[in-house]
């Protein structure tokens, strides 16, 4: 009995250690056709036979790396813009555009900001949603009403 699959988990053990570094699902179906292989040498068949299924694993679980990814990053991407969803923004007045749009610093970065149903003025917004690089805003948040200035009379000393 030939000790080659020692040599395949081995392998095997060395993808998966890579996987964990590069965090790539396609080393895992490599890892996956090396155990395959391995369990084909335990079974003493050839070493084409070896090659030969740990291909065909390696295929197969290849392709169906690429379906759940696929599958993945459409569930990621629907849900990857929700950080940014109720932060606040000031709109200030010397940013407001002619087209009611205007330019606010969200994350230390300039961000185009727009209202869907309304043109912007200056004050306090939600983010509702992004639309590519832009950001879409909410109602204005009422402010909280100017503090009455004391009268002068009950400030001096009797």
């Amino acid at each position: 009995m030939t000790l080659y699959y020692i040599a395949w988990f081995i392998l095997a053990l060395v993808v998966v250690i890579a996987e964990m570094n590069l965090m790539s699902f396609y080393l895992l179906a490599v890892a996956v056709g090396a155990i395959v292989g391995g369990i084909s040498a335990y079974l003493e068949q050839s070493f084409q036979q070896q090659i030969m299924a740990a291909a065909l694993a390696t295929i197969v679980a290849s392709v169906l790396c690429f379906y759940l990814r696929k599958r993945f990053k459409q569930m990621s991407d629907r849900h990857s813009n929700q950080l940014d969803v109720g932060q606040r923004v000031v709109v200030k007045a010397d940013n407001i555009k002619e087209d009611g749009t205007a330019q606010v610093t969200y994350r230390g970065a300039q961000w185009e900001a727009y209202h869907p149903s309304a043109v912007l003025t200056p004050g306090i917004y939600f983010i509702t949603k992004l639309d590519g690089s832009k950001l879409v805003l909410g109602d204005k948040l009422t402010e909280p009403p100017a503090p009455v200035p004391a009268s002068t009379e009950e400030s001096q000393p009797k």
